[in-house]
């Protein structure tokens, strides 16, 4: 067990890094770039946002106990951090400033530059204060023998771990990949509870179940699923997921349009086509 978690954190820890910081440091997510009507979670500070525009992101939630619990509101407008306006890139240029915040020099301090949302257009500068991770810069190898990156990605699986987030896997449950790709047996310990434990892991009464049927989005749904059932079960050999893993198989495989390529929805059983614009992957 422990020759297989050595080697899975080595080969894909760049996963754990990618993933896990994206927590902290909002990597972009395909559904949440500048423009589009998504929301996202916008790191340590506990807001839940809405980009709006290059230069500005709306709060739409903040979570309870969190640093912007009682300082940043629903209505709000943050339109600079660190003590600098936003001029392009929203996401980037507040991570960055995260980042700098969460430094023994800062002292986890982050000023925000807020529009109230009945305060007109004048602008009040907030501080939160964030917590002071790891050393202050990362090593030239991150994410290979960096204690910077190991601190972020434990902060990050700790905060998965504990179920505090709203949705502390996410959609397409990729949270339990990244507590996977840590290759830490109490993480993949959380991850076994949690699929002993859910309805979409358990051995189905019929494996054929999902056959020639669809539904608004399920190529995204059942492959990321597989995909943590197959991940679970090379790197712990735990045989309970494998009636799961089979009906998921089975039904992403009959549901390929005439060329073997997918949608967002299974093809149709009695045309061979894909719906809607077309496919999306192979």
């Amino acid at each position: 067990m422990m020759t297989k978690l050595k080697s899975m954190r080595q080969t894909i820890k760049i996963l754990a890094f990618s993933f896990l910081t994206s927590v902290l440091f909002l990597a972009p997510q395909p559904a949440a770039a500048e423009g589009t009507s998504a929301t996202q979670h916008m790191g340590p500070t506990g807001i839940t946002a809405l980009i709006a525009g290059e230069r500005a992101f709306n709060v739409k939630a903040v979570d309870e106990g969190s640093p912007a619990d009682g300082k940043i509101w629903p209505g709000d407008q943050v339109v600079g951090a660190g003590r600098m306006p936003f001029l392009k890139r929203v996401r980037f240029e507040f991570a960055a400033a995260i980042a700098e915040a969460r430094t023994d020099k800062n002292k986890g301090q982050l000023i925000l530059m807020v529009r109230r949302k009945d305060g007109g257009r004048r602008l009040q500068r907030v501080t939160l204060q964030l917590d002071v991770v790891g050393p202050d810069t990362f090593s030239d190898t991150a994410p290979y023998d960096c204690p910077k990156t190991d601190a972020l990605v434990t902060e990050a699986a700790d905060h998965i771990a504990s179920k505090k987030a709203r949705s502390p896997y996410g959609r397409l449950q990729i949270g339990l990949l990244g507590l996977l790709a840590t290759g830490e047996e109490k993480y993949v310990q959380h991850v076994r509870d949690h699929l002993h434990e859910v309805d979409w892991a358990k051995p189905p009464k019929d494996p054929n179940v999902l056959v020639n049927t669809s539904g608004s989005y399920v190529s995204w749904y059942w492959g990321y699923k597989m995909l943590v059932l197959t991940e679970y079960h090379l790197l712990t050999g735990d045989k309970y997921v494998l009636p799961a893993i089979r009906m998921y198989a089975e039904g992403i495989a009959s549901g390929q349009d005439a060329a073997g390529l997918w949608g967002h929805q299974m093809a149709s059983s009695l045309t061979g086509r894909a719906h809607g614009y077309g496919v999306m992957n192979q």
